[in-house]
């Protein structure tokens, strides 16, 4: 509630003053309001700036919003290789692991 909305405001001043949010209220949006809303804020932002923790966010929302098949794909390029930048989190780990659930692949 309250603090989502807070969180919302200072990320508007903050944008006011060239800091660029998309990021974070693409994942606060996917989490805790609207999934579908953060698929279109996280693809323009991935089209903007794509590296490994914009293909997670955008790959979590769109596990979110229903999508998995295509959560899928950026996942793995959020966790893989040099698609992923050779970032090691294990946040992306947790968030391509539970879209790979929700698609029943339960091993190699």
């Amino acid at each position: 509630g309250a603090q989502y909305a807070l969180l919302r405001e200072l990320v508007r001043k903050a944008a006011a003053h060239g800091v660029d949010g998309d990021l974070v209220l693409g994942r606060l949006e996917a989490d805790h309001g609207d999934a579908g809303a953060a698929v279109r804020r996280l693809r323009a932002e991935y089209r903007q700036r794509p590296s490994a923790a914009v293909a997670d966010a955008l790959g979590w929302a769109l596990h979110r919003d229903g999508e998995h098949e295509e959560a899928l794909r950026y996942a793995v390029r959020a966790t893989e290789g040099e698609q992923g930048g050779g970032v090691r989190s294990a946040l992306h780990v947790f968030h391509r692991g539970m879209i790979e659930r929700a698609l029943e692949r339960y091993g190699p």
